[in-house]
């Protein structure tokens, strides 16, 4: 029942209101305790980098579907699969959520976007893209980790690294060439691009 219910970045979801609160309070602690030893303070950042397999491998199944061991999600995004079932542009809706819970000021919440390059060739692809783009800047967002490619170089590139060993992709705070990827971090691009 929990695995099928409105998850965070689907529209009128409880998710949205739990997520603000749980923003502010790590706001309202970076500003106001600071570091541990001499109460320094601190930008909040909500960053998971490549530590999405790490923390997942240490973590049990979660009501999301998510089972024990699996990868958590980037940043504070939406689950992969979020907006499964809605008839709906579900980039748009993890734009604004994620937009939605930016810290405020310093650091920020990258929103990841896995754009399949079939799409940008439809008749007003590239400006819905641009649109997106503008208007999750307009929201407050800050940073976006864009990969332009087909889903099928992304796979051949996956399945044998090098028949792409020039592919660039965007990870997460970083850019790397797809074939210098553990096959983990690799997979964990494949699995967001197809769940886009």
């Amino acid at each position: 029942m929990l695995k099928n219910i409105k998850r965070f970045g689907t529209p009128d979801s409880f998710a949205k209101a739990w997520a603000l609160k749980i923003r502010d309070y790590f706001v309202w602690c970076c500003k106001n305790e600071g570091t541990p030893k001499y109460h320094l303070p601190i930008i909040p950042g909500m960053f998971s980098h490549g530590s999405i397999q790490e923390l997942g491998s240490k973590l049990p199944a979660t009501p999301n579907g998510r089972r024990d061991g699996e990868p958590i999600s980037h940043s504070n995004e939406p689950d992969p699969g979020f907006a499964l079932g809605l008839h709906t542009f579900s980039p748009t809706l993890k734009a604004n959520a994620v937009a939605l819970v930016q810290p405020g000021y310093g650091n920020s919440s990258p929103l990841h976007l896995d754009i399949d390059m079939d799409l940008l060739d439809t008749e007003g692809g590239i400006d819905a893209l641009i649109a997106l783009i503008h208007a999750h800047n307009q929201m407050g967002g800050t940073l976006i980790n864009l990969n332009c490619l087909t889903k099928q170089k992304l796979l051949e590139a996956h399945e044998d690294p090098q028949k792409h060993p020039d592919l660039i992709v965007r990870v997460t705070g970083y850019s790397a060439f797809f074939a210098s990827l553990s096959k983990e971090y690799r997979q964990q691009i494949v699995d967001r691009f197809l769940s886009a």
